[in-house]
């Protein structure tokens, strides 16, 4: 689970609790994976926020399986939406994070203050200058 640090000035900043940091591939990221399905966690939202965070950002090369584990995702929330953009913004398919986007706003999830700059982020990998103005218009409104 994410913990929340208290001895320091990142008490805002989550922690990853242990069981994540052993996860350092794909192949123990899927064993906890599983065992979260066994044990009945596959609709715990806090589970699933981490098991997200896990494969789409911690893992490197991990995105592919954060997006086949999301599909499956009945209700996202923000953060999810957001972990999902975030790694997929970062890897070598950025389409992918705009992709996520579109789907988030015909879902009607509302996107928060960490939203745009991931969006923004693929914007400028694909070069796609129009679509950037035109997120960024959507931050000037929000």
């Amino acid at each position: 689970m994410i913990r929340k640090r208290t001895n320091d000035r990142s008490a805002n900043r989550p922690q990853q609790s242990s069981l994540w940091q052993n996860c350092t591939n794909l192949r123990a990221l899927k064993l906890v994976h599983a065992s979260m399905l066994v044990k009945g966690f596959n609709s715990n939202h806090s589970a699933l926020r981490e098991l997200i965070f896990a494969t789409a950002i911690s893992v490197s090369g991990a995105i592919h399986y954060a997006h086949q584990v999301f599909v499956h995702i009945t209700e996202p929330d923000t953060f999810m939406w957001n972990t999902m953009i975030r790694g997929s913004a970062q890897s070598s398919n950025p389409l992918n994070a705009i992709l996520l986007y579109t789907q988030m706003e015909n879902r009607y999830a509302k996107p928060d203050n960490f939203t745009f700059p991931f969006v923004l982020k693929a914007c400028t990998k694909l070069s796609w200058v129009k679509m950037g103005f035109g997120i960024h218009g959507k931050v000037s409104t929000f």
